[in-house]
């Protein structure tokens, strides 16, 4: 008798309904929450990334099952206030923002601008 050959799709539903299985972005990456700072979608990261940066519902890909909440394609302030963690817990891969008026998700860590923070024994940028 020939074995029944499963789709990525089925197998990963399978891994999920499991008890006591987590979910792989959920046993890979960490989550930390973070003091809220600001950060900036501009023109070079819109072109960087085909025009848009989309926002996501969780820190997981459309594979795991994210859903795209929205898209920004224009220069956008926005607010981090979490960050999700590589599987050695030491860089950002995901931050979770706020912008518009009460918007939030996720989007790719690389796709935001921070400002540039002051280095030791140097004072920072007056206001």
């Amino acid at each position: 008798m020939k074995a029944k050959a499963f789709s990525m799709e089925e197998r990963m539903h399978t891994i999920r309904q499991s008890e006591g299985v987590p979910q792989m972005e959920e046993a890979m990456f960490k989550n930390r929450t973070v003091e809220p700072y600001p950060a900036r979608i501009t023109t070079r990261s819109l072109k960087k990334w085909g025009g848009q940066v989309r926002v996501w519902d969780t820190p997981a890909s459309a594979i795991d099952g994210a859903v795209v909440l929205d898209a920004i394609e224009k220069p956008t302030k926005v607010t981090v206030v979490e960050e999700q963690l590589d599987m050695f817990g030491s860089i950002p891969q995901r931050a979770r923002i706020q912008f518009g008026r009460g918007k939030s998700g996720w989007v790719i860590y690389d796709m935001l601008e921070k400002p540039a923070t002051p280095r030791a024994g140097t004072a920072p940028a007056a206001s």
